[in-house]
């Protein structure tokens, strides 16, 4: 989503699960989920400063193991330049 001319976010989020079916031979299952967001605001013109979060978790079941979890998040700073003013948005009036 854009706002106005000089601040955008984007948020993507996804989830996956891994049957016995896509799994090991050794039966069991898994949970994937993801989420991805990241809020652009323009500097000068092209220019911009992106802060940039990422989430993932996964959950896991496996008869050998038991169940199991792992989760990891980051957090950035990032300098963008954009390939077109206004983030590209096309102007329908």
């Amino acid at each position: 989503t854009i706002f106005g001319e000089h601040t955008a976010i984007d948020v993507t989020a996804r989830e996956y699960y891994v049957s016995r079916l896509g799994a090991a031979a050794r039966g069991g299952h898994e949970n994937i989920a993801r989420i991805d967001a990241s809020l652009t605001f323009v500097v000068h013109k092209r220019h911009a400063v992106s802060i940039k979060y990422l989430g993932n978790r996964r959950d896991a079941t496996y008869p050998d193991i038991g169940k199991a979890t792992q989760s990891r998040e980051t957090i950035g700073l990032f300098y963008t330049l954009l390939g077109h003013d206004r983030f590209g948005a096309v102007d329908w009036r």
